[in-house]
């Protein structure tokens, strides 16, 4: 019996391995193929063999040996609700990362969107779209499609129409605000796009990053962070690189402490509001809830964060 089913295991080897090797599909611009993916392999116009897939590694050219292995990808489906990463070999560096069909640079999941897709009418058909301009750019069709197969197309698109230089210069960068006395950081939802909810700081004021909201600016000289047009004492706070509690408010409940790397209630446990801010993130401690992760650019003291990421910045 045992034999049996270790052929029927050899069987069913055999045939997914077969279907592996029946995946051809085309990336068409406008109206002519520009990429061929075939036998794991993508080449492009001319012929010319790009990348060549295996399991999840993605290698240069027709090699298969691990020193031309350019990508390695964490990722089952590219096109569900979970996060995928395109690593470098030594998995040091995040090149993209994907969900929910987008494709994203680095491990940013804000501005930095290269590419997004949206399935046809049928079911081997995908629309690629510029992230940034949201114009259709490409089309991908064929018979089936693997994984790492279709993450080697985005990543041939990408090179193709330059979208990480299109990124890179569309993104604002805070280094060169700080040199002219503006912006030198900013404070963003980690995992979707909601301009109400940036924050940029200038060393002096927090304020939102768009739009006129006099009332949601604040004010902060390394002790004291009140609101900056409308004054209320029960609204100022104070930070003594320590604690972070309301100036006049003897409410225990509202008392925080800092200790370097967590951020957390001091009299009492409560889970909700424990953040651990680290590395250009602050998330919270005890949630998986992709909502509760910011990112964080340039130098913003840890006050100043707090006052954001506790809800109270936005009055």
């Amino acid at each position: 019996m045992k034999v049996r089913y270790f052929f029927i295991y050899l069987a069913i080897v055999f045939l997914m391995s077969s279907a592996q090797g029946q995946e051809n599909w085309v990336i068409q611009y406008r109206g002519r193929n520009i990429f061929h993916f075939q036998n794991n392999q993508m080449s492009d116009s001319s012929g010319q063999i790009l990348f060549t897939t295996k399991a999840n590694l993605i290698f240069s050219g027709a090699s298969k040996q691990s020193e031309d292995i350019l990508y390695l990808v964490r990722s089952d489906d590219i096109l569900s609700r979970e996060t995928g990463n395109v690593y470098s070999p030594d998995m040091r560096e995040v090149f993209y990362t994907m969900k929910k069909g987008r494709f994203y640079l680095g491990e940013e999941f804000n501005r930095e969107r290269l590419l997004f897709t949206i399935k046809g009418n049928s079911h081997y058909i995908l629309g690629v779209f510029d992230g940034q301009a949201d114009t259709l750019l490409a089309k991908i069709s064929g018979n089936e499609w693997s994984n790492t197969g279709l993450v080697a197309g985005l990543i041939a698109l990408n090179l193709y129409f330059g979208m990480d230089e299109k990124v890179v210069a569309a993104k604002p960068n805070i280094r060169d605000y700080a040199d002219e006395g503006n912006i030198i950081g900013s404070i963003r939802p980690a995992w979707y796009d909601d301009y109400q909810s940036e924050w940029s700081w200038d060393g002096h004021v927090l304020k939102p990053a768009w739009g006129n909201r006099p009332e949601d600016e604040w004010t902060f000289d390394g002790k004291s962070l009140r609101p900056y047009w409308d004054y209320n004492i029960n609204q100022e706070w104070k930070w003594d690189g320590q604690f972070f509690k309301p100036a006049w408010n003897q409410n225990t409940d509202m008392i925080f402490e800092w200790d370097g790397q967590l951020l957390h209630p001091y009299w009492e446990f409560r889970m909700e509001d424990e953040w651990i801010i680290e590395d250009g993130r602050a998330r919270a401690k005890w949630s998986a809830d992709s909502n509760h992760e910011w990112i964080i650019e340039g130098d913003m003291p840890i006050p100043v964060i707090a006052l954001v990421i506790l809800g109270f910045a936005d009055r």
